[in-house]
């Protein structure tokens, strides 16, 4: 089983994991959820049974497929921090719209593993 990280848990990051966790993909604590609000963290936990963290680099770290699940503002915000957590043999999804693949690059380097996808809540 690939570890999976979820960076954010709105919309789209809690459709994300509750379809894992309803096709069998993953259980709920083979997931790793990042989000800045404890709230949030707190629900991914009651939700999911996933585990979470406050800090990106932890998600990027502990995650070998990770989803990027934020709007393009806190992606940018963040993206240091990602990039800096080392991404070698890492793979991303990027749900993020209006972010081109090239805008992803300039801040994540050229060589990272990178697939984009445009989902809806229905992958819930």
């Amino acid at each position: 089983m690939q570890k999976i990280g979820i960076i954010g848990y709105g919309h789209m990051g809690r459709a994300l994991a509750r379809g894992l966790i309803k096709e069998g993909v993953a259980r709920g604590e083979e997931l790793l959820i990042c989000s800045r609000a404890e709230q949030t963290l707190a629900l991914a936990r009651e939700e999911c049974g996933a585990r979470t963290t406050h800090d990106a680099a932890v998600a990027v770290a502990q995650s070998e497929l990770l989803f990027l699940c934020v709007k393009k503002d806190v992606f940018l915000a963040l993206a240091p921090e990602i990039a800096g957590a080392g991404l070698k043999g890492k793979t991303l999804v990027s749900f993020l719209a209006a972010c081109t693949i090239a805008e992803h690059r300039a801040v994540l380097g050229a060589d990272v593993p990178l697939v984009r996808a445009m989902p809806t809540v229905g992958i819930a």
